[in-house]
């Protein structure tokens, strides 16, 4: 080990129970995905460690129910499993220290990601105290509990999938806080941090019954109102309150978000499938809203039915919609939307 820094090691666990390893960082870099330029900015592992052993924590996360919904594993969506995955690349922040007015800004990175569980490392100048701490996903340099995080979700078809059934491309795009945990003692052990999610998600399953090869290029959902949210404000709550959900509070809106697709998987055969996995920022209120979908084909748009925004109330934070669409061979698009809760699992079909 070389100079003078120590390393914080954390252990980030899901509901289920296995083991997240974390650390805590007071240089903090630029996190990949945010608008600064990071190319330079030196990872975790290429910062010096201390001489003679290490500064380690323990913190454990864990959502109320069933787990922190970081992300999905696409496999999972299917029987509603919805396991949680950290990507590679993943960092989060975490505040710690004695209280409101004393905290030290730590930032935890993962080399692997996995499901369920991954390793986050960092390093520290020096050891933190934790009665009090909160976190907040993703990291990024500029976050502060002083002002409004700036969240952004592009509505613009700017968020591009290059793979088919794959979401890893949700990495800037799924922002996650905290309400923040107090004790009475520092100890290496940081309990009872539970993320929690603040976009929500469309997952589109597209079948390809046109009878022959299709491309598909990109997947729209519109409204006749300004209802998508682009841009939003979010303060990052300093006061325990498990009878409050703060929300993004939205600065740009407009009438449609788009998911565009890149790459050689989404040339689809007859019959075959693909799926696509769009974030948004919750809209409050869809009374009296017509919405619709809109699939690009082989520079062919073809649009579904309308359906209506009152049956589905709203997008809500934390909830995930299907979308089951299937291109005809009449060159018609066919819409079964289905309305799924994140937490709780439950299923309701949304009347057209």
């Amino acid at each position: 080990m070389k100079n003078s820094k120590n390393t914080a090691l954390f252990c980030i666990s899901a509901a289920i129970g296995s083991a997240v390893f974390a650390a805590c960082s007071s240089d903090i870099p630029q996190s990949p995905g945010q608008s600064d330029n990071v190319e330079d900015t030196p990872g975790p592992d290429s910062i010096p460690v201390p001489n003679g052993g290490t500064f380690r924590l323990t913190l454990l996360a864990s959502a109320k129910d069933k787990g922190p919904r970081v992300s999905i594993d696409e496999g999972s969506v299917e029987n509603s499993q919805n396991v949680i995955r950290w990507d590679a690349g993943d960092e989060i922040m975490v505040w710690t220290g004695n209280g409101p007015e004393n905290l030290t800004p730590c930032r935890f990175h993962t080399e692997k990601g996995g499901n369920t569980s991954a390793t986050f490392t960092a390093t520290t100048d020096q050891p933190v105290e934790s009665t009090f701490y909160l976190g907040y996903y993703p990291y990024h340099s500029t976050l502060s509990l002083e002002q409004s995080v700036s969240v952004m979700v592009p509505t613009d078809g700017s968020i591009v999938q290059t793979k088919a059934d794959d979401s890893h491309h949700l990495s800037p795009y799924r922002p996650m806080y905290t309400l923040p945990v107090t004790r009475a003692e520092s100890d290496t052990v940081l309990t009872g941090l539970q993320f929690r999610q603040l976009t929500s998600l469309f997952v589109f399953h597209i079948m390809n019954g046109s009878g022959k090869t299709a491309e598909m290029e990109s997947v729209t959902v519109k409204a006749d109102k300004p209802v998508f949210h682009p841009e939003g404000l979010f303060h990052i709550p300093l006061h325990a309150n498990e009878d409050e959900s703060p929300q993004v509070i939205p600065t740009v809106s407009t009438s449609h978000t788009a998911l565009t697709f890149q790459g050689e998987t989404f040339s689809v055969s007859d019959k075959g499938n693909v799926s696509g996995y769009l974030p948004i920022l919750p809209s409050a209120d869809l009374d009296g809203v017509s919405l619709s979908v809109e699939l690009e084909s082989g520079g062919k748009t073809f649009e579904s039915l309308q359906i209506d925004g009152t049956q589905v109330g709203q997008f809500r934070q934390g909830y995930f919609y299907v979308f089951n669409l299937r291109l005809n061979p009449d060159n018609t698009l066919a819409l079964d939307p289905i309305l799924e809760e994140w937490e709780k699992g439950d299923v309701t079909d949304i009347p057209i």
